[in-house]
């Protein structure tokens, strides 16, 4: 990206656009953090314009509304970022979902605050649907894996990468209105220790240095834990940084890595076909077990999960509303039954699978155990 400031806009599978005006390096290194690297396309504008400034313009006195976000006489400022950074960002709230929308920020943030919110609400308004969920292509088949956080969805995407597939999003997929074909984002993967120690292809392929970082992490983790479990300190203050301490190196136990490393530069661009949805949930069930399941039931369910994965985005809204309690948004207020009606009609002729299983689960097995009922060998590579 260019260091002279111009326009730059980024194309997100001809899905959506969205222009940088006035960004500078870190501003244009700080999107590609957050959504991976998308191409430019030559155009004039965006459908989302991000307008970088050195300094924020609001009209009137800036009223703080704790320590997250305030307003003047007309804007809403957004205060608090990723990982409780200082940012200024104005957000035009009321107009989220339509396009053109311009957000302002000032210039040295880390990520631009509700990005991704924005343009899930900015796709769905155009009849794509956001599915908080993992996918990717085996046998020339698209499967999207869904369910509740921390229910498997990234283990199945790292099992299936293992023998050979191609990526196509982690986190958040976009699906067509009528659930023929998805694309996601090429953003990072957050993996854990114990993710990797059950790949060891996968494992190989982060580097001697960062193994090693995830080992000392995690024995910091496990030496400070027994440390505050010792009945002379556990319930003293030494016992209470011992936790915060423990804590702290028990969230270096992870690396972001981008999707190209872990699947070996299989990486899917553009929209691609969607042959199968599996709903994956953990049990206290110790064996795993797979069957088939109404698409409108995964839909229902599904829906709850995208909407959960917004509530974010819904209490930025009720902070709007009490700044400007004449200003409504029609669309974030209808959210929850427009996203179960678009997910009906898109999950509803699919192919749908329940997978249940014990968490953590073994995730070589897991592949073992889908691959037959989305119709993919049980015991080949792909």
């Amino acid at each position: 990206m260019s260091s002279d400031r111009a326009t730059t806009v980024l194309d997100l599978h001809g899905l959506t656009t969205i222009a940088l005006v006035d960004a500078g390096r870190p501003e244009a290194e700080a999107i590609t953090r957050q959504l991976g690297p998308l191409p430019q396309v030559d155009a004039a504008n965006g459908d989302i314009t991000i307008r970088f400034v050195d300094r924020l313009e609001v009209r009137g006195v800036l009223r703080p509304l704790g320590r997250e976000s305030a307003y003047g006489d007309d804007d809403f400022v957004v205060m608090r970022g990723r990982r409780k950074t200082n940012v200024n960002v104005k957000i035009p709230v009321a107009q989220i979902g339509t396009t053109p929308l311009e957000i302002v920020a000032e210039r040295g943030l880390s990520a631009v605050p509700y990005l991704l919110p924005i343009i899930n609400l900015t796709l769905l308004s155009k009849g794509i649907v956001p599915v908080h969920a993992s996918a990717f292509i085996a046998g020339g088949r698209g499967t999207l894996v869904t369910g509740w956080a921390k229910g498997g969805k990234s283990e199945v995407l790292l099992a299936f990468a293992d023998r050979g597939a191609t990526y196509v999003g982690d986190e958040w997929v976009f699906v067509t209105g009528d659930g023929s074909a998805m694309a996601g984002l090429p953003e990072p993967m957050r993996l854990w220790d114990w993710q990797l120690a059950m790949v060891p292809r996968l494992r190989d392929r982060i580097g001697t240095s960062r193994r090693l970082r995830l080992g000392a992490a995690a024995s910091t983790a496990r030496l400070l834990a027994s440390a505050a479990r010792l009945p002379l300190i556990r319930s003293s203050a030494p016992g209470d940084l011992a936790r915060r301490l423990g804590a702290m190196a028990d969230n270096q136990r992870s690396l972001q890595i981008p999707p190209e490393r872990v699947f070996d530069g299989r990486v899917s661009v553009g929209l691609t076909p969607l042959d199968a949805i599996v709903l994956i949930e953990s049990s206290s069930d110790p064996v795993a077990s797979v069957e088939p399941i109404d698409g409108t039931i995964v839909a229902r369910r599904t829906a709850a999960t995208v909407v959960h994965e917004l509530l974010d985005l819904q209490a930025l809204y009720l902070t709007f509303r009490y700044a400007f309690p004449d200003r409504r948004n029609p669309f974030i207020e209808s959210l929850p039954a427009v996203v179960e009606r678009c997910l009906v009609d898109a999950f509803g002729k699919r192919r749908c699978v329940v997978v249940r299983h014990p968490y953590p689960p073994d995730i070589p097995s897991l592949y073992e155990l889908i691959a037959p009922a989305i119709g993919l060998p049980a015991d080949a590579p792909i």
